[in-house]
């Protein structure tokens, strides 16, 4: 036999952390990205362009011009308001009073204008349209 009868004895030992590696003194920093020059304080600011509304309305002299650039808005806006012979005028300024009446232009997506008369009853016109306009304008609506 080999003889091993010493005890041995195991010390108990904690571990060390690894040693983090040092960076070379030779070494470049990392690249940082490039950051733009801040634009000169007189440069005007751009932004994207504003969307022009697809349903203005604007009164002068008592006559109110409502004016529809896309079929797909003068199709919301008959069916929320026009087939109910109603247009809603609470943000149009330069009205007449109230109960008076006020002529109407409307110039329709396809380039037609219908020429109506309304009363206005608060924030809303109850406007006089014949029955042919009236179905004109749901032609119109229902070919968005």
């Amino acid at each position: 036999m080999l003889g091993l009868t010493e005890p041995v004895s195991v010390a108990h030992k904690t571990p060390t952390p690894a040693a983090a590696p040092t960076p070379s003194p030779a070494a470049p920093p990392p690249p940082t990205p490039p950051t733009p020059p801040p634009p000169p304080p007189d440069a005007p600011i751009t932004r994207p362009p504003r969307e022009e509304p697809l349903f203005t309305r604007s009164a002068e002299k008592g006559e109110l011009q409502a004016r529809w650039r896309a079929q797909a808005s003068f199709a919301r806006d008959y069916h929320d308001q026009l087939s109910q012979r109603r247009l809603d005028v609470s943000d149009v300024e330069g009205l007449p009073a109230e109960g008076a009446f006020t002529n109407l232009r409307f110039e329709l997506p396809d380039g037609q204008v219908l020429a109506l008369r309304g009363r206005r009853v608060g924030d809303v016109l109850e406007l006089d349209i014949p029955r042919p306009a009236l179905q004109k304008l749901k032609r119109l609506a229902e070919t968005a």
